[in-house]
């Protein structure tokens, strides 16, 4: 496999806003790069599931899809020490989303 087919690999938008969400509820606020290295670890799962979901997944697409979740009224920006680096917590809505997908989850 080539680096550009690795690169250009398809993930769901909507399981990818689902799980940053999830690693966002457990955590207070998180930059870019940490999310994105959350996801490849894949530590946030459940142990026994698929832990290469996120294998390989760049910092570019994370910034997309928490930009995308902020567009949403999902995630907001938090104040950063760096000037380049981008930091992000959950909003009220985030919140909520999150708190109603947990019992959803905990059921199936």
């Amino acid at each position: 496999m080539t680096t550009a087919s690795r690169s250009r690999r398809r993930w769901s938008a909507t399981a990818l806003d689902n799980d940053i969400i999830k690693i966002l509820s457990d955590r207070t606020d998180a930059m870019t790069y940490v999310i994105r290295n959350i996801l490849a670890k894949g530590s946030f799962r459940k142990p026994g599931s698929d832990l290469s979901e996120w294998h390989g997944i760049t910092t570019a697409r994370v910034l997309t899809a928490c930009r995308r979740l902020q567009r949403a009224g999902d995630l907001e920006e938090e104040a950063s020490n760096y000037l380049t680096q981008k930091c992000w917590k959950l909003s009220a809505a985030g919140r909520a989303r999150a708190a109603g997908s947990a019992p959803a989850a905990a059921a199936a």
